[in-house]
């Protein structure tokens, strides 16, 4: 699950995911680094960033 905010509080559709179990992408923004128990963050605007961590992710679901 990713998530890209710039701004955000606390959002219903990350606490639903995690609850599912589904690993999270997100930025640190808002309320988000307070919930997040087992995922990456990543500072907001840091496209590159979020471009490393996303293709090192599916590189290690793929191989």
């Amino acid at each position: 699950f990713v998530m890209t905010s710039r701004y955000e509080g606390l959002p219903y559709a990350l606490l639903e995911a995690q609850s599912a179990g589904l690993s999270i992408i997100a930025t640190a923004v808002g309320g988000i680094p307070e919930i997040i128990k087992n995922g990456i963050l990543v500072e907001s605007g840091d496209l590159n960033g979020f471009k490393e961590i996303i293709s090192t992710t599916v590189k290690k679901l793929f191989s």
